[in-house]
């Protein structure tokens, strides 16, 4: 994570705050690649069913684990712009998964 953080540190408020932003959206396809991994597994491996069911139930607590971190050390380097594009993108899936639950899971 430090390494994103120093890639980002030079650049220009609006570069900076992109890079925040696709640092959060690449993460969290990682988190995504992950679950599924261990789904496919886990019905292979019945021991790695708590596991998927953790990282599945569990997401805005696991998301938690590495954007708390990284914020706090942009907080430090004083990159504002940083921590305001990866804050976006936590908003973005937010407000996704809230569209999500009024107009498809509400309805039923």
């Amino acid at each position: 994570m430090q390494k994103w953080i120093d890639w980002a540190k030079p650049m220009g408020d609006l570069k900076q705050q992109l890079a925040g932003f696709l640092f959060y959206f690449s993460t969290l396809l990682l988190y995504f690649a992950a679950t599924k991994v261990i789904g496919v597994l886990a019905t292979a491996v019945p021991l790695l069913k708590p596991l998927y069911t953790a990282l599945h139930y569990f997401f805005g607590f696991c998301q938690f684990l590495y954007v708390i971190p990284l914020l706090k050390a942009a907080k430090v380097l004083e990159m504002r712009r940083f921590s305001i594009g990866m804050l976006m993108g936590v908003n973005l899936v937010v407000l996704f998964n809230l569209a999500l639950f009024y107009f498809l899971y509400m309805p039923a």
